[in-house]
């Protein structure tokens, strides 16, 4: 009986170890959750990434570290860009400044566009129609298709060769429109450096279609077609947003050079909610400048830090109620203010470098 019992035991722990999920809308994280992301550059070739079906073990321990950012989830009207998302529900910031706009409902995720930067430029894209991210409930067997367009405009003013002999071309437009199917085509145990996790695999195939036109005498004339296809192999887990794991195949050889993936721990990251309201960060979003405002206990040093817990500056406060800080010589990106007396930290807040 001892024995039957220790069996049965044994069997009850590797099954529930081992668990299908369904992400459902409420799993996707809130505002103030900031996850850390690492980059393996040269990962080993025999890595399970082409495996799929139920009840799976995905073994990543051999993954490295060979790269670390990290991004967040902030409020889209706490952005400087926001008004031109108005029915965004969430924005994804990462720490090079790409503000990305979805929104949830209780039966999808949809990306609507994002603001990213070319050198000094800024450039808001839209998704016409949006990108199809998610569908609920999303679990093994889910499948469904996306087809987002948008357009990136440039200003050219030079003269180039475009059939017609060279002319001279006002203004440049790079139209991409994607075709993508997805398939929730495994289920099982990930396990990564970080420790396991019960994840979904989803198989994305993915045809990006770019064509450039050049504006001459107010008229767009396409100048370059070209196609190209990428297989995309994610592990979701609950409460993350984004995936666990994030490889990019060519398919015409079975070959992949990157793989990304969330150095996370069961508690994905923090809420700022969690955050002690000692210290006021304002204006917030800022520019060059921040004031940091101190509610109750003072503190003698003030620490920047980014999104991966990176020490960015070191300020003496000197028990100040009150400290201005410059920010001029930092790059736009979420960041954190951490205030320390001799007994460690005491409060950290959130702020958006723009």
């Amino acid at each position: 009986m001892k024995n039957l019992f220790l069996v049965v035991l044994v069997l009850f722990i590797g099954t529930n170890l081992k668990s299908q999920i369904t992400i459902i809308s409420s799993d996707m994280p809130n505002a103030g959750t900031y996850l850390t992301q690492a980059r393996d550059t040269n990962p080993a070739p025999t890595l399970p990434v082409f495996v799929s079906g139920p009840n799976i073990s995905w073994d990543f321990t051999a993954l490295n570290n060979l790269n670390q950012g990290g991004f967040g989830f902030v409020s889209p009207s706490s952005t400087p860009y926001g008004t031109s998302f108005p029915s965004a529900t969430h924005c994804y910031m990462t720490a090079d400044s790409m503000f990305a706009y979805v929104k949830t409902t209780s039966n999808y995720v949809v990306a609507l566009g994002a603001r990213i930067q070319i050198d000094t430029i800024d450039i808001i894209l839209k998704y016409e129609p949006n990108d199809t991210m998610y569908v609920f409930p999303y679990t093994y067997g889910t499948t469904f298709n996306s087809y987002p367009v948008t357009e990136v405009k440039m200003f050219y003013g030079d003269s180039i060769d475009v059939g017609l002999g060279n002319v001279y071309i006002d203004s440049i437009k790079m139209k991409l429109s994607f075709t993508k199917h997805f398939v929730v085509d495994g289920w099982g145990n990930v396990i990564t450096p970080m420790g396991s996790f019960n994840a979904l695999r989803s198989n994305c195939n993915e045809i990006t279609e770019t064509t450039i036109f050049a504006k001459y005498m107010n008229m767009w004339i396409p100048i370059n077609t070209s196609k190209d296809t990428t297989l995309k192999l994610d592990w979701y887990v609950k409460g993350t947003g984004a995936p666990l794991i994030h490889v990019e195949v060519d398919p015409a050889s079975s070959t992949y050079t990157v793989v990304e993936w969330l150095t996370i721990n069961s508690t994905f990251g923090f809420d700022e909610s969690d955050n002690l309201p000692n210290i006021i960060l304002y204006p917030n979003p800022c520019s060059d400048e921040l004031s940091v405002r101190f509610e109750g206990e003072t503190t003698e040093q003030l620490v920047v830090t980014d999104i991966s817990g990176r020490e960015i500056k070191r300020i003496n406060s000197n028990f100040q109620h009150e400290v201005k800080i410059q920010l001029s010589d930092i790059n736009a990106g979420i960041y954190f203010m951490r205030a320390e007396n001799k007994d460690g930290i005491y409060a950290v807040e959130k702020f958006i470098k723009q």
